[in-house]
């Protein structure tokens, strides 16, 4: 395309974005994870073959999740359902649910987003730790999907749930389990 940055500033220009910005952008079009700000608020990101424009999220939520707590809602609109449960409860078939060994939790937990440096031991993979940095890099997620996962920790801060991708090996249900508690997540509507 001859006038490229002259498109993509017309495209862009509406949320705020600088005809030198997208002189940069058509220059560097090759280049995944290249990244413009514009200053009314919105990340425009180059990731492999597509451009994604999303607002920016200048704050970060945790929530704390008590013993006693049955529902809570997450600041995206999902929720997270929390549900005692004996052994012998079937194991969920879906990503957004899990059983966890109820006995190895310490509260208050915290749900919070992904934060560079994270790493946790992937069930099945023998108690091996993982950064999850790399995990997500094998799941070919982009930088805003990185951003969006949300992470149950522990209140000794060790990872136990990849909110709808994996369990941590450290939480797995065992033969001599007696409390379980199932985790389900529901995705904002």
């Amino acid at each position: 395309m001859p006038a490229l940055p002259d498109a993509l500033f017309d495209l862009f220009q509406p949320y705020g974005f600088f005809p030198d910005q997208m002189r940069q952008l058509a220059d560097n079009w090759g280049q995944t994870g290249m990244e413009w700000v514009s200053p009314t608020g919105y990340r425009l990101l180059n990731d492999r073959q597509e451009l994604l424009l999303f607002p920016l999220q200048t704050e970060h939520f945790a929530v704390r999740i008590e013993m006693d707590d049955l529902m809570v809602r997450l600041p995206d609109g999902g929720r997270l359902i929390l549900t005692p449960s004996e052994p012998g409860t079937p194991f969920p078939e879906q990503h957004e649910t899990v059983l966890a060994d109820a006995e190895k939790l310490r509260f208050p937990l915290l749900l919070r987003r992904w934060q560079p440096g994270d790493t946790f031991q992937p069930l099945g993979m023998g108690g091996k730790s993982r950064k999850l940095q790399d995990y997500f890099t094998d799941l070919k997620l982009s930088k805003l999907e990185k951003e969006q996962v949300w992470i149950l920790e522990n209140s000794d801060h060790s990872i136990i749930w990849i909110v709808g991708m994996r369990l941590d090996e450290r939480f797995k249900i065992e033969a001599e389990t007696t409390k379980l508690l199932k985790i389900s997540w529901v995705k904002q509507m």
